[in-house]
């Protein structure tokens, strides 16, 4: 095995590999000290996994690997170049929120001028990973070290979310009345992970843009996204002991929304921003769309049932 160094940047070739794997230094998560350390903008454009490697606070000698993954399934995009750092959500919000994003840029001078990296399906959503996820994730090590050596997040934390088990797939809710994204064509159980920092609750919305037909299939009469949010029912009819009712909220459409079917018998209502997810029920009457969380046996995702 043939290792090479030169300054910031490790090449190691062993022989049998197509090309040398290159370790990146990343050296900090706050953007105010990306000058003061020199810390490289890094291009990993098309990198199906971008390495990095943490020197460790405790043993200079020594240092801590990130393997850093935009989506399982597709490299990060092409004029990915810039700087990891530390994003929180909001003052108000617990330190658990926080979490990881990539601004595209050139120079640690142009970083408030730069953008963060969209999300690969929502391109007006960032790509983030958050303290849930990267908490138990044994491949972002490096990015652990820095947060609790930076100060940016208490080892207690990363403790505590370290024993939680999330679903990889789920949209992650720090609170049910949360704002989300949906896409009403995407074909999926909508698995959801409702996380503070001593627990973690999975549940899954369900297919609740799709329509069951007689032959067996499963159509999804709209297309677009949509920003939406869980609302509590307060009618009197949806007050079952110990299981909450909600509505599906449409807050704003992020791209348009548009039927997709032809001749369609608008089964499910053509949603409005304002208004709520709907369908006809028994007597073609529209009725809001209920969401129940139950949870039959242990360690099984809540799943949506009909009041």
């Amino acid at each position: 095995m043939l290792v090479l160094t030169s300054g910031a940047e490790t090449w190691v070739d062993k022989g049998t590999m197509a090309a040398p794997i290159q370790y990146r230094s990343l050296l900090t998560l706050q953007p105010h000290l990306i000058s003061k350390l020199d810390q490289k903008a890094y291009d990993i454009s098309d990198c199906a996994v971008a390495k990095l490697v943490t020197p460790d606070a405790l043993n200079k000698d020594k240092t801590i690997r990130t393997d850093l993954v935009y989506h399982p399934q597709h490299p990060f995009p092409p004029n990915t170049k810039g700087y990891l750092y530390f994003h929180r959500l909001g003052d108000n919000r617990p330190p658990f929120t926080g979490e990881i994003r990539w601004r595209i840029c050139d120079h640690h001078s142009n970083f408030e001028k730069g953008r963060d990296l969209w999300h690969h399906r929502y391109s007006s959503e960032p790509w983030s990973l958050s303290l849930p996820q990267l908490a138990g994730i044994n491949h972002v090590a490096g990015l652990r070290h820095l947060l609790i050596h930076e100060r940016l997040v208490d080892f207690g934390v990363i403790s505590d979310l370290s024993r939680r088990s999330l679903d990889p797939l789920a949209t992650i809710l720090y609170d049910l009345d949360q704002p989300f994204l949906v896409d009403l064509s995407e074909r999926s159980e909508h698995p959801m992970a409702l996380v503070n920092r001593k627990s973690c609750v999975h549940f899954v919305l369900g297919t609740v843009f799709g329509e069951n037909y007689a032959d067996g299939t499963l159509r999804y009469p709209y297309t677009g996204l949509a920003r939406v949010r869980l609302e509590r029912s307060t009618l009197r009819k949806d007050a079952v002991v110990g299981f909450p009712t909600f509505f599906l909220k449409f807050l704003e459409f992020v791209s348009p929304v548009q039927c997709c079917i032809s001749e369609y018998d608008y089964y499910i209502r053509q949603p409005k921003v304002g208004g709520y997810l709907q369908k006809k029920d028994g007597y073609g009457r529209y009725e809001r769309w209920r969401f129940r969380p139950t949870e039959s046996r242990r360690n099984e995702p809540m799943r949506a049932t009909s009041p």
